[in-house]
């Protein structure tokens, strides 16, 4: 028996189109941001700003940078800023899910 597959295409920027500020973040600083601007359509942008300098540890540079993409995670449910499972970012990819 085969099982059924959705292919799903996940919606990333290109490596060379990430603002410098952005590419050498840790692992975990590209999970709060891809969550919080995936998750958080309540805060404004200079809420989301203070939180991204005060507790994920980033410049301001890089939380304006970061902003930018805000509009895409409202647009695009399967928009991601970092690819999660690499070290740093990558070209868009594509994933397979298996329905159950």
């Amino acid at each position: 028996m085969t099982p059924n597959t959705t292919h799903v295409q996940i919606q990333r920027p290109s490596a060379e189109s990430l603002p410098p500020t952005l590419r050498n973040l840790s692992p975990e600083v590209r999970g709060q941001l891809d969550d919080t601007l995936s998750n958080d359509q309540e805060s404004t942008d200079e809420e989301l700003k203070a939180f991204f300098v005060e507790e994920c540890g980033i410049d301001k540079g890089a939380a304006v940078a970061a902003l930018t993409f805000r509009p895409q995670f409202f647009t695009n449910p399967l928009f991601q800023l970092f690819d999660q499972s690499a070290d740093g970012p990558t070209e868009n990819g594509d994933v397979t899910e298996r329905k159950a």
